[in-house]
């Protein structure tokens, strides 16, 4: 007999536990359930509500998509992660929303993240206030203002406490997770770029606002240097990077453990797409595998990440010399669409 949705919940779920008895007592905790009566839901005998299976389905990271489609590869299923609610932008909810993603990664068997982009990944920039403030206006002036002609001013006062939370727990807990790095060696340009727009032409942050979010860069730079050129041998927490300099490799995350894959379709901006498709899964390695076999890609050599690292902080800082002695061609605020701006 084909097994029932709930059959498939269950079975997923129990996949992940290495006895049925570890599985009934964690989920006993979640659903806030008797063992009996998980026991009853798990053969059947009682129908789970529509609330239990939201419950489920949002602490172990997995789509009712994934389940219904099971095995049907001519189907690409996107599940869209969007910040606003009821029409308004909310980003405490999309925050924790994203923190509950890397919490469900964290959770599962031996997870490994894959990640190639374009630009610096976002968690890292997360970890220091000031840059993530700084992408934070950035979104809100390219991506949430639905009046296009008017560019807000900047301030480091746009971040409240309770967002300032959520972007230190999400910067930890990516760092937690071991992971494999794919980078352009481009990384940097759209974030020079951003800043190089709203000081210079928006004018809509300060030239020393614009100072201290190179500065605050090129420190984060700093920072990630070592991690990324010392090797943490006998580590649970590894880390390998990779510098891509043939390729324009978009920014997508691939998440493997022992029992599952997902994917994530990332842009410059807040939103993104999660899917359990084969066939997307199946195009991100095989990305990853004609990087490698073609050599396109750097591995973790010593001396070459050095050089390179030294060279984004070099980037950095010819563009905060021209900003301070104001090199850079200035413009009066115009009536300027950003988002063409920031292509």
């Amino acid at each position: 007999m084909e097994n029932t949705l709930q059959d498939k919940i269950f079975n997923k779920i129990l996949s992940r536990y290495s006895s049925k008895a570890a599985a009934i007592r964690a989920l006993t905790d979640l659903l806030y359930l008797s063992k009996s009566n998980i026991y009853r839901r798990i053969n059947g005998e009682i129908e789970l509500k529509s609330s239990e299976i939201d419950v489920l389905i949002s602490h172990f990271g997995f789509s009712l998509d994934e389940l219904i489609y099971e095995g049907k590869s001519d189907y690409v299923l996107l599940e869209y992660k969007h910040l606003k609610v009821d029409g308004q932008p909310d980003l405490s909810q999309f925050l924790q929303q994203i923190l509950d993603e890397l919490t469900a990664i964290q959770r599962l068997e031996h997870p490994v993240i894959t990640f190639l982009t374009n630009d610096l990944p976002i968690f890292y920039t997360f970890s220091v206030p000031e840059l993530a403030i700084f992408k934070l206006y950035v979104w809100r002036e390219t991506i949430w203002n639905k009046s296009y002609r008017e560019v807000s001013p900047f301030s480091f006062q746009l971040l409240t406490p309770e967002v300032s939370v959520l972007l230190k727990k999400i910067a930890a807990a990516y760092v937690s997770i071991p992971r494999v790095e794919f980078w352009s060696d481009k990384v940097l340009d759209v974030l020079l770029r951003q800043i190089k727009y709203y000081t210079q032409i928006a004018q809509s942050v300060s030239i020393k606002d614009g100072e201290l979010l190179l500065r605050k860069l090129d420190l984060l730079v700093q920072q990630l240097k070592p991690m990324a050129v010392n090797t943490r041998k006998g580590s649970s927490k590894k880390y390998t990077l990779y510098i891509n300099n043939a390729h324009n490799m978009g920014n997508h995350i691939m998440v493997t453990s022992a029992t599952d894959q997902t994917a994530y379709l990332l842009q410059d901006n807040p939103h993104f797409l999660k899917s359990v498709t084969p066939s997307m899964i199946g195009e991100i390695e095989e990305t990853i595998g004609q990087f490698l076999a073609s050599q396109a890609a750097t591995q973790q050599n010593k001396g070459f990440l050095k050089l390179f690292f030294d060279s984004l902080s070099q980037q950095i800082k010819t563009q905060l010399a021209a900003l301070s002695t104001s090199l850079f061609p200035s413009a009066a605020p115009t009536e300027t669409n950003a988002h063409h701006q920031m292509e």
